[in-house]
């Protein structure tokens, strides 16, 4: 008896590894597909001239774009603190609030120099003159602890980091950009403000003003929570609320207050739908 028990439970136990087996084998190439379908960028990019901001703190906002990063400000008040960043403007505006702002938005880099901006970022025994005095913390992925994050599917390669007052800055490489740059990474090659994540409950609405006011397309084969709008010089990404910034698995997208400064040759004004962004234009 104890022998026919014993063939009946090896014999149960191979059957579950096959159908895991099995069933694993059905899904992987799936996502495997999901992961490697490459994103056909849009013509037509978003030219973001400013972004204009919330902010816990000005003075630290200055001291870490300013003094650790090394932007220059072009403009400042007792409300409002504004940087040069590469052919962008950044502007921080006072909020004194109990759960500060958290924004995101990315600026673009060579696509070849990934590596060498981590590098710099931690500016070890200030290796780079003109880099952070202070060597800067990097976001990492929470799942696998990566400090280069790689997105096949957009041929990105980005490195993440925090400003003292929470907001996810990401450098990004875009592949299809053809940027390449040769030398040690500099202050000069951080090109300007590439993408914006748009917090919105109504991401179609957005979509569909975005095409027809501007002219900015779609990423196809997107989902409605997560759909890149631009091109390979720009875009603007509209999110879900609750959606977690990558790289994180935490760190949750909230809907705050944001002006976002496009290049157009018309004048326009629009609070985007579901949200609480303006786009404004200039020349």
């Amino acid at each position: 008896m104890s022998s026919t028990r014993n063939i009946r439970r090896d014999f149960l136990i191979k059957a579950g590894l096959l159908v895991a087996v099995f069933c694993f084998a059905l899904l992987q190439p799936a996502c495997k597909k999901e992961e490697l379908d490459l994103k056909e960028y849009p013509e037509q990019s978003v030219r973001i001239k400013e972004l204009n901001l919330r902010t816990a703190s000005l003075i630290e906002a200055r001291q870490f774009w300013e003094s650790g990063l090394g932007f220059p400000v072009i403009d400042s008040s007792p409300s409002s603190i504004t940087f040069q960043v590469g052919d962008s403007r950044l502007t921080f505006r006072n909020q004194t609030t109990i759960n500060p702002p958290v924004y995101h938005f990315a600026i673009a880099i060579p696509s070849n120099q990934v590596e060498n901006a981590l590098d710099w970022l931690k500016n070890q025994d200030g290796k780079y003159p003109d880099g952070p005095p202070q060597p800067v913390p990097i976001l990492k992925d929470e799942s696998s602890g990566a400090e280069i994050i790689y997105n096949a599917a957009y041929q990105t390669r980005s490195v993440f980091f925090r400003d003292p007052n929470g907001q996810v800055i990401e450098l990004i490489g875009r592949e299809v950009a053809e940027n390449a740059v040769e030398g040690d990474f500099n202050r000069s090659m951080m090109k300007g403000i590439t993408n914006f994540s748009l917090i919105t409950k109504d991401v179609r609405k957005c979509e569909e003003i975005l095409r027809t006011e501007f002219g900015y397309k779609a990423f196809p084969n997107t989902t409605s929570g997560y759909k890149p709008v631009g091109g390979a010089d720009g875009t603007l990404t509209l999110i879900i609320p609750g959606r977690p910034y990558i790289p994180t698995e935490s760190l949750e997208s909230v809907p705050y207050t944001a002006i976002v400064t496009v290049q157009h040759p018309q004048q326009k004004e629009i609070v985007m739908p579901g949200s609480e962004v303006v786009i404004r234009t200039e020349p």
